[in-house]
């Protein structure tokens, strides 16, 4: 069996995508701004309108992962791919992340389940030789 810690990141990133797609678009007076449209008008912009800006970090969301730059720039910059980008982050979260740690009774929970578990398959010699001693407790 294999394991990619950069496939991690580029899920977690396509989750996040599809989540926000699942929140749906939220309609009402304040989200439609008719009256900013008619102000703008058909052939304004509303790139550079505070409603715009206000809503789009709301509503938008911007892939960390996924190249949104035009191709020159992109090459430019080294054209590194997702893959790549998913790589280097794995490998920062490897090193710094800090998580924190499980309380004694949800360890103990887990320990429980995993026993169980061991004790169907028949492993439960190998569990509490191998596995139990090793638990910081």
């Amino acid at each position: 069996m294999t394991f990619s810690p950069a496939k991690v990141v580029l899920d977690v990133e396509c989750f996040r995508q599809v989540g926000r797609v699942l929140d749906g678009i939220k309609v009402n007076d304040e989200t439609i701004a008719l009256d900013l449209i008619k102000k703008v008008g058909p052939r304004g912009s509303f790139t550079g309108e505070k409603h715009t800006v206000k809503n789009y970090r709301k509503e938008g969301l911007m892939a960390d992962l996924f190249e949104r730059r035009p191709y020159g720039k992109w090459e430019e910059d080294g054209a590194r791919d997702s893959y790549a980008v998913a790589t280097e982050r794995a490998q920062d979260i490897i090193r710094n992340h800090k998580p924190t740690p499980l309380k004694p009774e949800v360890l103990s929970a887990i320990d429980d389940i995993l026993g169980e578990a061991a004790e169907e398959k028949g492993y439960s010699d190998w569990f509490r030789n191998e596995f139990l001693p090793n638990r910081r407790r």
